[in-house]
């Protein structure tokens, strides 16, 4: 740890970092434990801190002791590793500090906290993710026919962007959200359910690669808990996007057990024509790096049709490349 005495060339980068937000290191500590500080401050220091041109050299020990005896901030040269540790940073940094919430009250609508968000770095500005969720539910009724007496499953509900649009655009239904990330459902049970008991959250512990490495082998008799024929609209935004094919399938069988004979289902996910069958991660495709696995499948366009033909599916509309990444928008209903 650097001394008063030591030149700043000397010291590491994270000690630089910390004296241009006006902190030293070794008061990092205990400055944020025990003085109330602007959320944004901190992140802003964090970013700063991570930034560095010399982060390959910055251990940042004081930050782990800050948090938790385990948080490091190794050196790596991977950028898509240190992305991933920036969130993770953030997050644990904000649930750290005093008085922290993990939602923000925006335009009469509570939102889950920008760094907890599981979109993109556009969905951090609050009118932006404001105006997604709405988009989102006027999509429901423009393009799907919903209204109050529609039954909707949302698979993949993460914070509940979509249950917080129909509630501006559409108002009341019958909503049943499933996720399988438990901080998620845990959110959504304690800012929406809460206040609106027609919309319900379920956490699915099913095994995901990407999301819930821990979770439950995906079976093909796995069955989503509903009754026969009970959903009028399935809506799964960014999910088969990270799966993989024999997951999809399994999905996809259940959706014509639970789906109303004139249901209809909206999804998304990366397809292209002139592609292998599925390929995972992709070189040289629509992201420029990769943070982990199954960050994107990506599917041959006849090949996917082919999949939801033999499940008993007729593609209504398709277009290609509309949504968010680069994906595809996919609207099905029973042949």
């Amino acid at each position: 740890m650097a001394t008063d005495e030591e030149p700043a060339q000397h010291r590491p980068a994270a000690s630089v970092c910390l004296e241009q937000v006006g902190l030293r290191p070794w008061q990092a500590a205990t400055s944020y434990a025990t003085e109330p500080v602007e959320w944004h401050v901190f992140k802003q220091f964090v970013l700063r801190l991570l930034g560095a041109s010399r982060l390959a050299q910055a251990h940042a020990r004081w930050l782990g002791f800050a948090l938790q005896p385990a948080w490091w901030l190794y050196p790596t040269p991977q950028s898509h590793r240190r992305d991933t540790l920036v969130k993770r940073l953030l997050r644990a940094a904000r649930r750290a500090l005093p008085g922290s919430k993990n939602h923000v009250l925006f335009s009469g609508s509570i939102l889950p906290a920008p760094t907890d968000r599981f979109c993109g770095p556009e969905f951090r500005q609050d009118s932006f993710y404001l105006q997604s969720a709405e988009a989102e539910a006027r999509r429901l009724v423009t393009q799907l026919s919903c209204d109050r007496d529609t039954r909707i499953l949302d698979i993949g509900c993460g914070q509940g962007r979509l249950p917080i649009g129909i509630l501006r655009v559409i108002g009341e239904l019958s909503y049943i959200g499933i996720d399988v990330d438990r901080r998620s459902i845990e959110w959504c049970r304690k800012h929406i359910e809460r206040k609106h008991p027609s919309f319900q959250f379920r956490l699915i512990d099913v095994v995901n690669e990407r999301y819930n490495r821990k979770g439950a082998v995906l079976e093909r008799e796995f069955r989503f808990g509903l009754p026969n024929k009970s959903i009028d609209i399935i809506y799964l935004y960014s999910v088969f996007s990270h799966m993989r094919e024999e997951h999809m399938r399994i999905y996809l069988s259940d959706f014509m057990r639970i789906l109303a004979d004139t249901g209809r289902v909206f999804f998304t996910t990366f397809v292209e024509e002139g592609v292998p069958e599925v390929s995972i991660n992709p070189d040289n495709y629509v992201l420029d790096r990769y943070s982990g696995p199954l960050h994107v499948v990506r599917y041959e366009k006849d090949y996917l049709f082919s999949i939801l033909d033999g499940t008993g599916f007729a593609v209504g509309n398709f277009s290609h490349r509309t949504e968010a990444d680069g994906q595809s928008a996919i609207y099905l209903s029973k042949k």
